[in-house]
Formats: C-alpha cells, sequence, structure tokens
C-alpha cells in the first residue's frame, strides 16, 4: 500500500514538475510582453530573455553580438517594421508574435520562411508623433532584403549611438 501511494506521489509531482518548465507560447510571450511594457522578448533553447531598450537596439545588438540567441528563436516584439522584420530575418529567427506589423515587414519575415502572428497589419509603421512614416523604416523603403536593410539600419544609429550589449532584464 505505502509503494503504490509513494508511486502515484511521485507520478503527480512528475507531472507538476513537467507543466511547470512548459516553455511559453508565442501568444503568452506577447501577453507578457505588453503587461510588463516589456520592448522584446525572445525564447530559444527553452531560455527566455526580455528586453527594454526602444526601437531596434536590442535586436540590432543581438545581431552583431550575440547572434546565436536569436537563430531559431521565437519572439515577441510590440511593433514590426521593416527595419526590426530584417534583423530578425538576419538572426535566423523562427517565429514571431505582434501587436502590430507593416505589410513590408511581414512580406519580409514571410518570404524568410519566418512563422508570423499579429493582431493589426497596417501599411507603414508610424513616428512617435504619429504624423508620418518611422524615420528607420522610411529609410528602408527602397531595399528589397534584409541584407541591404543592415548598413542602412547600423547608419541610423551610428551618429548617435553604437549599439550596446543587447540589455536583458531578468533572465
Amino acid at each position: 500500500m505505502k509503494k503504490t501511494i509513494l508511486l502515484i506521489l511521485s507520478a503527480v509531482c512528475l507531472l507538476g514538475c513537467a507543466k511547470s518548465v512548459q516553455p511559453m507560447d508565442g501568444r503568452q510571450m506577447l501577453q507578457r510582453l505588453n503587461e510588463e511594457h516589456l520592448s522584446l522578448l525572445v525564447l530559444n533553447n527553452d531560455s527566455l530573455s526580455q528586453y527594454t531598450q526602444h526601437g531596434v537596439r536590442d535586436l540590432l545588438a543581438l545581431v552583431e553580438q550575440e547572434p546565436e540567441r536569436l537563430r531559431g528563436a521565437v519572439v515577441a516584439d510590440k511593433t514590426i517594421g521593416k527595419a526590426a522584420a530584417a534583423l530578425m530575418v538576419l538572426g535566423g529567427v523562427r517565429e514571431a508574435h505582434t501587436n502590430n506589423i507593416c505589410t513590408p515587414a511581414r512580406l519580409m519575415l514571410q518570404d524568410a520562411g519566418v512563422h508570423v502572428c499579429y493582431e493589426n497589419e497596417l501599411p507603414m509603421i508610424l513616428n512617435q508623433d504619429q504624423t508620418g512614416q518611422c524615420p528607420l523604416d522610411a529609410r528602408l523603403n527602397e531595399t528589397a532584403t534584409a541584407t541591404e536593410c543592415l548598413p542602412l539600419i547600423r547608419s541610423f544609429y551610428a551618429p548617435k549611438e553604437s549599439p550596446d550589449a543587447p540589455v536583458a532584464v531578468g533572465e
């Protein structure tokens, strides 16, 4: 009898433990991103990293300094414009979840085989004042590939700052 009870308790414990280590899915990642006011979540090999820098700074730093972090990853990003899409493609992201995506970004990701889930598709990402196109994405209007986008993204930040190491919080 004691053996049976111990086996049952062990099985329950194992089931409970298995449930607790299940990785988040993209929908849950996007919900967490929104609730915790984060800018980017990256799930790779059951390791979840969260980032808070504005724009594509963290994605650029990851592509340049920790490309293995993005390779095969699932990401959640509040807004995906063409610059973010290009960096995700260059980083080898497998799946992207977002609240808002512009059509050129969606097409770039899908053409690269990245699975994309989004709530709203927009013709373009607006600037902070909502008066025109995002200035970084505007630089990329004439580009056709992610590779063409990278030097323009770098030059956008170069005069102001070089990308620091990605700033992960609470890993």
